[in-house]
């Protein structure tokens, strides 16, 4: 909290190459997808029976984030 290390700069560097990245790579339509499977992934954590809130009916065709990559 008192700044020491805090690398302010290096963060400010990260989210512009970010927004860039974004701007130029990215859809409306993909940042609404990617925000619905957020959500969904989100709830089904929350829930207290994973397993039955999954949306796959077995691991192998679940999708994960590094497979939209």
């Amino acid at each position: 909290m008192s700044g020491k290390n805090a690398h302010d700069q290096a963060a400010e560097d990260m989210a512009r190459a970010a927004m860039e990245w974004s701007r130029t790579h990215m859809s409306r339509e993909d940042m609404t997808a990617y925000a619905f499977r957020l959500y969904l992934e989100w709830a089904r954590l929350l829930s207290f029976d994973r397993d039955a809130a999954s949306l796959a009916d077995d691991s192998s065709t679940e999708c994960t984030i590094r497979e939209l990559r």
